[in-house]
């Protein structure tokens, strides 16, 4: 059995048993192998493989390079003496092989946080948030850091919304467990990474007060209220005022069983979308050019 390790979050890269590749955005076949690792969970038609990589290139050419892109797939991770099936292909599907024995960063999160779905963050046990911990950890950046590939636009942002959505779920736990420093350790990457996520300033103001801060958590008030007044022209909502209002009375704010979002998946239509768009964007230069040579006639 072929184990395959993949890191998908940060600087790609692949491990295949004991060797360790780095995927570049620049390389066609590593495009196309990263796009089959992030869906993996079903086949790709070959065409539709051929128009997102390569589709400016056009139909014929397009099927033409998949085909290499294939044949230098399986032959770049191909171990010394070994003829490992990366993929599974038929006339008209692509899939990475089902033998293959796949860890996943993306995979882990998806899967810790299905697994605390429905689940306030104080109220889950050990296990399940050690679960959690282990794959937000393995998340070392955006997906595919430093890819300006169409496809993986949308992903990405789902994705930092899933990470956002797990630490939101420890902060919380680390509440219920007294862990206060760990918990505003976690809040601060959260507004590293999105400084107008109301909720997160709030569950910050109920930590620091918590751990003995009540000038920091009142000083988190205002950071809150200052990003929003400048980026949304926007007041803190009435709980974060309330919140404000029990820490200055240096009164505990209660519990709060907070739920995070969970992103559409309706999303993962957008490559497909973002295509329709760049065809009907073509044909409406093309009139417009049409138009103008016309009315110059």
């Amino acid at each position: 059995m072929v184990c395959v390790d993949a890191q998908l979050f940060g600087r790609p890269s692949v491990t295949i048993h004991d060797r360790s590749f780095q995927l570049q955005e620049n390389q066609k076949s590593h495009e196309l192998f990263a796009y089959l690792l992030l869906y993996s969970e079903k086949p790709q038609h070959r065409e539709r493989l051929g128009d997102l990589i390569w589709g400016e290139l056009g139909d014929g050419r397009s099927k033409q390079y998949l085909r290499k892109a294939l044949w230098q797939l399986n032959n770049s991770f191909k171990e010394a003496g070994e003829q490992p099936d990366l993929l599974a292909a038929d006339a008209q599907w692509i899939q990475l092989s089902p033998s293959l024995q796949l860890s996943l960063d993306i995979r882990e999160l998806e899967a810790a946080l299905h697994a605390t779905q429905n689940v306030p963050g104080n109220m889950l046990d050990e296990k399940k948030a050690a679960r959690l911990r282990q794959a937000t950890a393995r998340c070392q950046g955006d997906l595919l850091e430093g890819w300006y590939a169409e496809w993986c636009l949308y992903e990405r942002e789902r994705l930092q919304q899933l990470y956002l959505n797990g630490l939101d779920k420890l902060m919380h736990y680390c509440e219920s467990t007294g862990s206060y420093e760990l918990g505003i350790a976690y809040g601060h990457i959260i507004l590293r990474h999105d400084y107008l996520r109301e909720h997160a300033h709030r569950q910050m103001m109920r930590l620091r007060y918590l751990s003995g801060d009540r000038v920091g958590a009142l000083h988190q008030f205002e950071d809150c209220a200052a990003a929003l007044a400048k980026e949304l022209s926007i007041r803190p909502s009435e709980r974060t005022q309330q919140i404000y209002q029990q820490i200055l009375s240096d009164q505990a704010p209660p519990l709060d069983n907070y739920l995070p979002p969970q992103p559409s998946p309706a999303g993962r239509q957008l490559p497909h979308l973002l295509r329709e768009a760049k065809q009907l964007t073509a044909r409406l230069n093309a009139i417009c050019d049409q138009i103008a040579a016309e009315t110059n006639l």
